[in-house]
């Protein structure tokens, strides 16, 4: 039978916000979930000033044959009254049944009552590989 096990707990303590989520799934035989899985999630925020924040968050899997960190992220946010914008760097550390890892940063820019834009993310991962690696080109970080 399925097992599915979620905790989400978040709190707001004047300037800092921490927020933790533990997940359990249980593999299922015959479906696409043949994997247990186990992770914990975790967040934090701080509110440097009235309009300044910054964030940072973390997931790891506890579980499995490959424990450790998988995603990681820290944030930096302007909130004013008219306009928002916001900075996110992403580190996803995956193992091979996962995917593959990658550094993308993301920046956000929003008009209050009426919408927010967001431009396409900046993949890093092609950073800091050799030009042997790169010849072929199958190793070269997808074009914007």
């Amino acid at each position: 039978s399925a097992r599915r096990d979620e905790i989400d707990s978040h709190g707001n303590f004047e300037r800092v916000q921490l927020g933790g989520r533990y997940l359990f799934t249980k593999a299922l035989e015959g479906t696409n979930s043949d994997e247990t899985r186990e992770q914990m999630g975790l967040s934090a925020g701080y509110k440097l000033t009235d309009h300044w924040r910054m964030r940072t968050g973390s997931l790891h899997d506890l579980g499995g044959e490959d424990p450790g960190l998988r995603k990681a992220s820290v944030g930096f946010d302007y909130v004013g009254c008219c306009v928002s914008f916001s900075t996110t760097a992403n580190r996803n550390l995956t193992s091979e049944s996962s995917g593959d890892s990658g550094t993308e940063i993301t920046f956000r820019f929003g008009l209050k009552n009426i919408g927010e834009f967001e431009g396409p993310s900046i993949d890093l991962s092609g950073l800091g590989k050799t030009s042997e690696e790169d010849e072929d080109g199958a190793d070269a970080p997808p074009l914007p």
